[in-house]
């Protein structure tokens, strides 16, 4: 078992396994917007990867900052339709390069789950979902993976106490859905600009 993934995990430049009901399924980017699904039978059970954190039931995995698509990257991948792009404009697209490295929008976050994971992290339970949202006079808790997030902002653009989480929602060719958390409010909208590079992408673990 461990040298079929072994194997295939040095075949392709990058790539996703899924592991269920006794079938491998790899999906596999032969170049950035190639694809390529292979499928092999094993006798085994169901294996589920770490998570960088998990609240509520979801897993969600180690964040990063997103490569930008070009605009024409982006168009050729929404005509591939292998990604869950509806639109294009921004050029660079960051918003894109989260969604190709979850491997599209279904393995991001909803809005409803940003939502979760403000409540987590300032411990109300009255946030709302919708196309916008601020709340102030909030407090963040304390919270390992809200702190390693933070510092990840602090090495890379040396800003403090905040950090901004891409969904998978967009809202057109320019503009998708995000929240941004800081120390005493959150804020969340559609008019984050695709462009913007100081939004994290982090991934579901389905």
């Amino acid at each position: 078992m461990k040298q079929i993934l072994n194997n295939l995990q040095n075949t392709f430049f990058k790539g996703k396994i899924l592991i269920s009901a006794g079938i491998i399924t790899v999906t596999a980017i032969m170049s950035p917007f190639v694809y390529q699904n292979i499928q092999h039978n094993y006798a085994g059970g169901t294996v589920k990867a770490s998570c960088f954190f998990e609240v509520a039931g979801v897993c969600y995995t180690k964040p990063i900052f997103p490569t930008p698509m070009t605009k024409s990257e982006c168009i050729q991948a929404m005509q591939n339709k292998k990604l869950g792009i509806k639109s294009c404009g921004a050029d660079p697209d960051y918003w894109a390069g989260a969604v190709l490295h979850c491997h599209g929008v279904k393995n991001m976050p909803t809005p409803e789950q940003l939502t979760i994971l403000a409540s987590d992290l300032y411990g109300d339970k009255n946030f709302r979902t919708g196309d916008y949202e601020f709340i102030d006079n909030l407090a963040m808790k304390d919270s390992k993976y809200a702190s390693d997030i933070k510092s990840m902002y602090k090495d890379i653009y040396n800003v403090q106490n905040s950090f901004s989480i891409w969904s998978g929602k967009e809202s057109d060719g320019f503009y998708a859905y995000g929240r941004e958390f800081r120390t005493n409010f959150t804020y969340a909208g559609v008019d984050n600009s695709r462009s913007r590079d100081k939004i994290l992408a982090i991934c579901v673990q389905n």
